[in-house]
């Protein structure tokens, strides 16, 4: 572990660790595990940093080795072990690369940094998905799982008109593929919008001590090279479905990329919308329901397409028009 001699530091990275470590034992918390980490690296140095999160993932994993305590195949133990720290490891290495731990990041935008801890968590994950993927045993406990996932909606005691529509459009062993294929194309994108939402809620906390200036919605605004992998991505996106043409082992990736890259122009396309507020000086009450009934179309199958596509291509649309002032870069 690196030395760390200040008893103060030490008191800090007491504290981080065991908030990280409660976060990280309770189901979904798990995925608030790094605030106490981000806070803590504007306080004390990286040495700092480190430690606690080499103390939190070893924390973790002697809790994973003592539960798996009573599995006696080897191979499935450590697989199921290996898989349960996937989580913490690839926040923590997401969570170096924002607070600038890892060489090359100093001084680089937030965005860049986030791309870049994405492409190295996918990079360093392969290769365990390969030697998972090869034992049998823990591929067999995946498939239960998402054999009784599949069987909350096709169990028939339990009937209802949500179980009932999905029933039309799957059988179980499509559901079952559909969960592999969403699983697939949504992996990267959902791992992207953790440490981006994480990152966001660590510099929320630390502007309410008055320790780093927070960056107003209004002012996110995406370099313009991006337009091009966006339009891109969606136009092959239509490809597939559309069923025109099928990208076998490269579909995932243009997925996940595609997810992502609409989310970024979505977030842009709010920052114009709430700059627009400000521009016309619309009433907050006005905004709040405004942005309330987007959030309602959402839930519309259908209807929902006018915001998941239409606040993007406002986002978009800045690349010719000029929707507002000229805005600092996240």
């Amino acid at each position: 572990m690196l030395q760390v001699r200040d008893i103060g530091s030490w008191k800090d990275i007491g504290a981080a660790v065991l908030i990280s470590a409660i976060f990280s034992q309770f189901g979904m918390l798990i995925f608030f595990m790094t605030l106490p980490l981000y806070v803590l690296s504007a306080r004390r140095n990286s040495r700092v940093v480190m430690t606690a999160a080499l103390s939190v993932l070893a924390v973790n994993l002697l809790i994973d080795v003592w539960n798996m305590r009573a599995v006696t195949d080897t191979g499935l133990k450590w697989a199921v072990i290996v898989l349960d720290m996937m989580i913490p490891v690839l926040l923590t290495l997401g969570l170096f690369f924002v607070i600038n731990i890892f060489p090359g990041m100093t001084g680089k935008r937030k965005l860049y940094k986030l791309f870049a801890a994405t492409v190295f968590s996918v990079v360093i994950s392969l290769p365990v998905f390969f030697i998972l993927k090869n034992n049998q045993l823990f591929i067999s406990a995946i498939e239960e799982q998402f054999t009784a996932m599949g069987s909350m909606f096709f169990n028939s005691e339990n009937r209802n008109f949500e179980t009932e529509l999905m029933q039309t459009y799957f059988d179980g062993e499509t559901f079952l593929e559909y969960l592999k294929g969403f699983y697939l194309r949504s992996i990267v994108f959902i791992y992207f919008t953790l440490l981006a939402g994480l990152t966001r809620m660590g510099d929320v906390l630390l502007a309410r001590f008055s320790r780093r200036k927070l960056l107003n919605i209004r002012d996110f605004k995406l370099p313009e090279f991006l337009l091009w992998p966006f339009l891109i991505s969606g136009a092959l996106l239509a490809v597939e479905v559309f069923e025109l043409f099928s990208f076998s082992y490269f579909s995932p990736v243009i997925w996940n990329v595609g997810f992502i890259l609409l989310l970024l122009y979505g977030l842009q396309g709010l920052a114009i919308m709430r700059s627009l507020y400000v521009r016309f000086r619309i009433p907050p009450g006005l905004q709040l329901m405004t942005e309330f009934i987007f959030i309602l179309l959402l839930f519309m199958p259908g209807v929902n397409y006018i915001v998941i596509i239409g606040i993007p291509l406002l986002g978009v649309s800045e690349t010719w028009i000029n929707l507002r002032k000229p805005m600092k870069e996240y």
